[in-house]
């Protein structure tokens, strides 16, 4: 009795405008938890996919060509521009890299990580500034040489530029 008092319409009137209500704030509940389930930026996500994809290929391309055992032998002290080379002959220049190869020692309980050599083509504080990047790792036996049998795990940080 209040509410046709109050709105000055019959009880058949206001229920049609709770259904009209009911209806809003279902179909805004819907939306926002759509909104809320999909990220806001899919292309970000496409390019993070891509640039795994590209990191994999890579450390493959480096690995079964046998240009990591080259480098890795070679004791010319000119290891780490050649693996930049061979890196900026793979990848466009518009993307960023940062591979770093560690020697793994076993002493019987730990396995410990020696940083043998990182390369680059961008300063680390202008890397760590780029707002994607992909890590890919690998881990590397080489076959032959005085480093044979010797393991090594290899990180390549990959990002596209701006």
């Amino acid at each position: 009795m209040c509410v046709k008092r109050i709105l000055g319409v019959d009880k058949g009137q206001v229920r049609m405008f709770e259904a009209v209500i009911a209806a809003i704030i279902i179909f805004s509940v819907f939306s926002a938890s759509i909104f809320l389930m999909y990220p806001s930026r899919i292309g970000i996500l496409h390019e993070k996919e891509d640039l795994d994809r590209l990191g994999y290929n890579i450390l493959h391309s480096l690995i079964e060509t046998d240009a990591i055992e080259y480098v890795l032998t070679e004791s010319g002290g000119n290891a780490d521009s050649r693996l930049k080379m061979l890196i900026e002959e793979i990848i466009s220049p518009s993307i960023y890299y940062n591979l770093t190869i560690f020697k793994c020692e076993d002493n019987g309980v730990v396995v410990t990580l020696r940083s043998n050599f990182s390369v680059s083509n961008i300063s680390p504080d202008e890397f760590s500034r780029l707002p994607e990047k992909s890590s890919t790792m690998a881990i590397y036996t080489s076959r032959s040489g005085e480093n044979g049998g010797e393991t090594y795990y290899i990180i390549l940080v990959l990002a596209k530029g701006r």
